[in-house]
């Protein structure tokens, strides 16, 4: 059993149930992004008819673009209650800065040591010379986790879904891999980061266990604090 550790929580990103605005010229509480304009629904998916939302519908997410040019830069600006986690992601060569507001504490098994896990995070690269967020995770299933294989893919699985993710090749976005709506059978996989290139399913075993296969491996994710 997980020991949870509660940190102290600070609100970056805005609250949302389906859709997101975000307005031009607007700096965040920190005073470091150029927020971009933009008015659009994360990701989601239908089950019957129903809106059921994964792990990128909804709840605090907005792109953003900010000031600094090196992700080094960015870390140290960061104030000492955030929580941070450096990780690759196959398919893109850059790194990539976990960032999250809480974090909780336990015992890792792999690691054989205690640990601190998050489970809602901001990613952010240096694509284009500009430190961005390119997406905002939100995991509330598999214990409410973000975690990745060792080959580089990262799991954040809801209430009623397991799901993959990946980064863009220009690092631009991040993306589904995989998905399994664990109530109906029914989902997509895909061996790259190219959305266009999932193939969807109903009721196929092979692939459902694939993806639940691929889950099993992936491991939960150290944070710290900013280094300064």
């Amino acid at each position: 059993m997980k020991k949870r550790v509660l940190r102290s929580v600070t609100g970056l990103l805005a609250v949302g149930v389906l859709g997101v605005t975000v307005f031009i010229g607007v700096k965040n509480t920190y005073g470091i992004c150029e927020v971009e304009t933009a008015e659009y629904v994360m990701s989601e998916n239908l089950v019957n008819g129903i809106r059921d939302p994964s792990s990128l519908t909804g709840s605090e997410a907005y792109k953003e673009v900010t000031n600094y040019t090196k992700l080094a830069d960015f870390e140290r600006s960061l104030s000492n209650d955030k929580w941070v986690a450096h990780v690759y992601l196959k398919g893109y060569k850059g790194d990539i800065l976990l960032v999250a507001d809480t974090a909780y504490g336990h015992f890792d098994d792999d690691l054989k040591r205690e640990i601190n896990y998050a489970g809602k995070v901001s990613v952010y690269t240096d694509a284009g010379n500009r430190v961005r967020c390119i997406g905002f995770l939100s995991a509330g299933g598999s214990g409410g986790e973000v975690k990745r294989t060792d080959d580089g893919v990262l799991f954040a699985n809801n209430h009623h879904s397991t799901e993959s993710y990946l980064v863009t090749a220009d690092g631009l976005d991040i993306v589904h891999k995989d998905y399994v709506n664990d109530r109906d059978n029914w989902g997509y996989v895909n061996a790259t980061n190219d959305p266009s290139k999932k193939v969807e399913f109903a009721n196929d075993k092979e692939k459902i266990n694939q993806i639940y296969a691929l889950n099993d491996k992936a491991k939960t994710i150290p944070f710290t604090h900013p280094q300064k």
